[in-house]
């Protein structure tokens, strides 16, 4: 029997039954919702099981969404599709990593050592928590993405090609979004406002999916050597940059700025990381002359630049209301943290939000400085040794090199919207990047196969 052929029939079973059993779910209501959804998921957890390679597939497909399915909420219990299909993907991660947990190596474990500490201490402090709904759902999402990246660290180790297929696929989960965007607006149901973007997605979420798209178009730009591949590429990055520009995230901005100027300056020295700073200082100062851009940064009178120095007079969403708030409660117990979920307990009590748009803040309220000391330790160490590997292998591999590019932008990427975002949370963002974590250095310990 050709196995090529049985693993791309699994994996088309896996992703058409969550597909199915999720709209069976919302459009039913009730038991008969409940049975579908479980009828329909089942397949999927027995294929996912057989086989990592096809669980990654439908991670990364739904990742594709880009938040999409968690503005649709199951009309029997308070969940999204979203978290739904995040809490499949958990569990079948779990399940294929104990079924094929002879070929889950010692390096791979140590690779994710540090996350898996985090959630292992987000479920200890699940106990006894305050908020134990919202602690399911913030163990949950800590943990998906970090089983589907073992998952893909077992799959990847398996052959080159295997490993090549997922760092294409990476790629072009990442594109499906920026494809989307540019044939709605065609099409007419995406509009651009003076306020972003508008369509079937929430903005915010979309320009920080987009910066993994980033990563991976400037990765795959800088070590293409063929002319006309290069430019491909480049007018494909451009294509990005436009859109992302247009959902007029801030945070998203700021940080793309930074990695474009890091992919650009490769900074080594001293004197290459002040040049790289200017540098993103200059293109945010540009930025801030567009009217509809400078509107995002300032309240209602517009403001000047001038008043970047006076907080009073930047628009921070909230954020300066609410900081303060979860600092004062954070401070209540710093060591070990009040409990997983009780941040958004707390925020969901003061605002009509359920998150403090700090990450950082998030951990170290629900989980202390132990908890923020593994969050930084393992997204920190991420960085420094896939920087570390994408020097080393520029000259000798570039196919190596740039998933190391790829892998180190999008974990600097993602630390820098910690500071204002839930990123965290945001499965269909790291999802992708775990799963280039784990490819890179399946390239790096496999070698090429040129």
């Amino acid at each position: 029997m050709n196995v090529r052929r049985v693993n791309s029939l699994m994996a088309v079973i896996m992703v058409a039954s969550v597909a199915a059993g999720c709209s069976a779910a919302y459009l039913s209501a009730g038991g008969n919702a409940l049975f579908a959804l479980g009828a329909a998921v089942a397949p999927a957890l027995a294929a996912g099981t057989i086989e990592p390679s096809i669980l990654v597939v439908a991670a990364l497909a739904s990742s594709a969404a880009t938040g999409g399915l968690s503005s649709l909420s199951l009309p029997f219990v308070q969940i999204s599709l979203g978290g739904v299909v995040t809490g499949v993907l958990a569990c079948t991660s779990a399940l294929s990593l104990a079924v094929h947990r002879k070929r889950v190596t010692r390096s791979l474990l140590r690779s994710f050592a540090p996350f898996l500490l985090f959630v292992g201490w987000s479920l200890v402090r699940a106990v006894g928590t305050p908020a134990p709904i919202d602690a399911i759902k913030d163990v949950g999402l800590f943990a998906a993405p970090v089983l589907i990246g073992l998952a893909a660290g077992v799959a990847a180790k398996r052959k080159a090609s295997l490993r090549r297929s997922l760092g294409s696929l990476v790629w072009g989960v990442s594109a499906v979004p920026v494809l989307g965007v540019l044939g709605g607006i065609g099409l007419g149901f995406v509009q651009l406002t003076p306020l972003g973007l508008r369509g079937p997605f929430g903005t915010r979420t979309l320009a920080l999916f987009l910066l993994v798209v980033l990563c991976v178009s400037l990765s795959w730009s800088r070590f293409e050597r063929r002319c006309p591949v290069k430019s491909a590429w480049l007018v494909w990055t451009g294509l990005t940059v436009g859109v992302l520009v247009a959902t007029l995230s801030r945070t998203a901005l700021v940080t793309s700025v930074a990695l474009a100027s890091v992919a650009l300056v490769q900074p080594r020295r001293l004197s290459q990381w002040v040049l790289a700073a200017v540098l993103v200082a200059l293109l945010v100062l540009a930025l801030l002359q567009v009217p509809e851009f400078r509107a995002r940064f300032f309240f209602a009178d517009g403001g000047e630049l001038v008043d970047l120095l006076n907080p009073e007079k930047v628009n921070t969403m909230g954020r300066a209301y609410l900081w303060p708030i979860v600092l004062r409660s954070a401070l209540e117990s710093p060591l070990i943290g009040n409990g997983t979920g009780s941040a958004r307990a707390l925020v969901s009590s003061v605002s009509s939000l359920d998150h403090p748009h700090n990450d950082y803040l998030r951990v170290l309220h629900d989980l202390g400085i132990v908890g923020l000391g593994l969050l930084l330790l393992g997204w920190g160490g991420r960085v420094r040794h896939h920087w570390l590997s994408w020097l080393s292998t520029g000259r000798r591999d570039i196919r190596v090199a740039r998933l190391h590019m790829a892998a180190c932008l999008s974990g600097i990427g993602l630390t820098v919207s910690f500071v204002t975002d839930n990123t965290l949370v945001y499965t269909f963002v790291t999802t992708p990047v775990f799963v280039l974590f784990a490819v890179a250095d399946s390239w790096s310990q496999g070698g090429s196969d040129r």
